[in-house]
């Protein structure tokens, strides 16, 4: 998968009808599968990973974390896009997060963190969790 001339590893999105329809008949159809585990409704998001990629995968050392699961990571990342709002009903309403923070390498190397959300990156970098965004 590419988009932009760029490798792209996974993609979470929501899931249309059919989708999930399908995944749920593929998990029932699962021979050590309990039916009860199955949420009703299921979440409306479908991961989709560029298994070229993801074999590419491994573990890498990382300053301040240590030793890495690559894939582990990118399943984080990606389902960090999933946003779910529970109004006072207790309705769930599934959305799509946008990513944190954008920018380009050449500007933050010439200016360093200058804007309020390098500024959080770079904490964030730093091991200094910023709060969740409550958008």
């Amino acid at each position: 998968m590419t988009a932009k001339g760029k490798t792209v590893l996974a993609k979470l999105k929501k899931a249309s009808e059919f989708e999930l329809a399908l995944v749920e008949t593929m998990m029932l159809n699962d021979k050590g599968a309990d039916p009860e585990s199955i949420p009703d409704p299921p979440p409306p998001y479908i991961m989709v990973v560029n298994n070229d990629g993801w074999l590419d995968l491994g573990e890498i050392m990382v300053d301040r974390v240590g030793k890495v699961d690559q894939c582990e990571a990118l399943v984080f990342h990606e389902l960090c896009h999933a946003r779910v709002e529970i109004n006072k009903e207790g309705i769930a309403s599934y959305k799509m997060r946008d990513h944190d923070f954008t920018g380009f390498f050449t500007e933050v190397a010439r200016y360093g963190a200058w804007l309020p959300h390098y500024q959080m990156t770079e904490a964030a970098f730093k091991g200094e969790v910023p709060p969740e965004d409550d958008e």
